[in-house]
């Protein structure tokens, strides 16, 4: 089954690749390796990073460094290596460049600003909601600093989600999401890379039933996004903005784990974990539930503009 989605210059771009597999063996061995590549990837750019902080810090302890440098510097040693990881397989495998997952440079730098104020909006209406709805509150008992006094920390760690956001939509609505749609289908791409997505985080803490489907969600609204604009900038932007904004802007727990180094704001749920999310945060709630439908719906039934067609003749 054909969809509009399949003229996405993001998959025209995956077609570059000189090695094709031929024949339906190959093929069915492509697709495992795509599948397994982000977990095998992400664990071992995890190792990679951890020893490089280790090798980097040397004997500090890394409990005596303040918390903003800890998680920026952490996020950016585990999550850098995947790019690494992710460039080899491609020169080794399929004979293309790192470019050619999405990131052509043509209007990059405003693909990526778009997709950060998307994120933090997209992120932040229910919050809002919530917030009007007196189901979140301000948090008196924040552990870390919060205002305009914690804004020097919550910019170093934003260089950490810049980073971590990127390395992941690298690997699945980059690598993975080419190479199953274009084998397969746009539909099964999208399926496979959003599934993959969802289960990078199934070792998360305070995971829910809900929360699972929401990381799902999630996945396929990526998807949507990077194959509309044809491209990774602005999803990745997009990724790493909603994980700022929901640690650092509203000190919220970031799929189901608190972000130390200070926050903008501090807020704590109040109402129902079914819509706030509770422990792991909105992204355990209906309420994103709701927005990432919602989201999916936009990018979906929104028109092709000139200049997409334009870009994909």
């Amino acid at each position: 089954m054909r969809t509009s989605l399949d003229a996405s210059w993001l998959l025209r771009l995956g077609a570059s690749t000189r090695r094709r597999p031929r024949g339906a063996v190959y093929a069915a061995f492509t697709l495992l390796a795509a599948a397994l590549f982000p977990i095998v990837g992400g664990v071992i750019g995890i190792g990679v990073g951890m020893l490089g902080l280790r090798l980097v810090i040397g004997s500090v302890d890394v409990s005596s460094l303040p918390p903003e440098v800890a998680v920026a510097g952490g996020l950016v040693l585990a999550f850098g290596p995947i790019f690494a990881l992710v460039h080899i397989w491609l020169l080794a495998f399929e004979g293309r460049s790192l470019w050619t997952v999405g990131f052509s440079p043509d209007g990059g730098l405003a693909r990526y600003a778009r997709g950060w104020a998307i994120g933090i909006a997209v992120f932040a209406a229910p919050v809002v909601a919530m917030i009007v709805a007196g189901l979140l509150r301000p948090n008196e008992q924040a552990a870390g600093v919060t205002g305009l006094a914690a804004v020097p920390a919550v910019t170093l760690i934003g260089f950490g989600w810049v980073v971590q956001g990127a390395a992941e939509e690298t690997l699945t609505r980059g690598l993975m999401l080419q190479a199953v749609a274009l084998r397969f289908g746009t539909i099964a791409g999208i399926g496979a890379s959003s599934l993959v997505f969802a289960a990078l985080h199934g070792l998360n803490s305070n995971l829910t039933a809900l929360a699972l489907l929401n990381l799902l969600l999630f996945g396929v609204f990526s998807c949507l996004y990077a194959l509309r604009e044809g491209s990774l900038w602005g999803v990745c932007a997009l990724h790493s903005a909603w994980n700022w904004a929901q640690g650092q802007v509203f000190g919220l727990p970031v799929s189901g784990g608190a972000v130390p180094g200070g926050s903008l704001l501090s807020l704590r749920p109040e109402g129902t974990a079914t819509i706030t999310g509770g422990a792991f945060g909105p992204e355990g709630g209906l309420a994103v539930t709701v927005v990432l439908l919602l989201g999916c719906a936009v990018l979906l039934l929104r028109p092709e503009t000139q200049q997409d067609a334009r870009r994909d003749d």
